[in-house]
């Protein structure tokens, strides 16, 4: 898992963001007011996404595509 937190408000970090394919959960705002990435790509074993996870995100393009294993999307997952 990614605890929660983990990466919050990291603007250095660009491109890809590529999720080990062992990880089935990202915790609460662990990737919040990240402006550096531009694609996602969430492996076949995530699970949950909890709140606020990618809250706050700028610059993400594309198409987001969740894998049928994803169960639990919390509130603010995406927002903004």
């Amino acid at each position: 898992s990614i605890g929660a937190n983990a990466f919050s408000g990291c603007s250095g970090l660009t491109g890809t963001l590529n999720l080990a394919s062992k990880i089935t959960s990202i915790g609460a705002g662990a990737f919040k007011n990240c402006s550096g990435f531009t694609t996602l790509n969430l492996d076949a074993k995530l699970n949950i996404i909890a709140e606020s996870t990618f809250e706050g995100c700028s610059g993400l393009t594309g198409t987001l595509e969740l894998p049928d294993s994803v169960v639990i999307i919390d509130d603010k997952a995406f927002s903004g």
